[in-house]
């Protein structure tokens, strides 16, 4: 288990009240990023928020997520995919970053 203060390394002391207690991880979603193929595109069509989404029941333990885009071949451009991981709300409401 990583130290609070690896983590605080890790964030460049941008984290706020960094702990190693972990919350479960309940979602991740994955968002599709397509490049412009010409400068007349409207970037916003080409971001796909939340384009794969994976649940997971409750309780410890490590979480995966494994996607193929099938379309990826067919775009004719390069894409980024940003994953997004959700933990499961804390007992007091209060937020905590998680430790690295």
């Amino acid at each position: 288990m990583r130290s609070a203060s690896k983590g605080m390394q890790l964030c460049a002391n941008g984290c706020w009240r960094l702990t190693d207690r972990r919350r479960p991880i309940t979602r991740v979603d994955i968002s599709r990023i397509r490049t412009r193929t010409h400068p007349n595109e409207d970037v916003a069509e080409l971001i796909d928020e939340s384009w794969r989404r994976f649940e997971y029941p409750g309780g410890p333990g490590g979480r995966v997520a494994i996607f193929v885009d099938p379309e990826f071949p067919m775009l004719g451009r390069d894409a980024v995919y940003y994953a997004r991981a959700f933990e499961a709300p804390s007992q007091t409401g209060r937020w905590e970053a998680a430790a690295l």
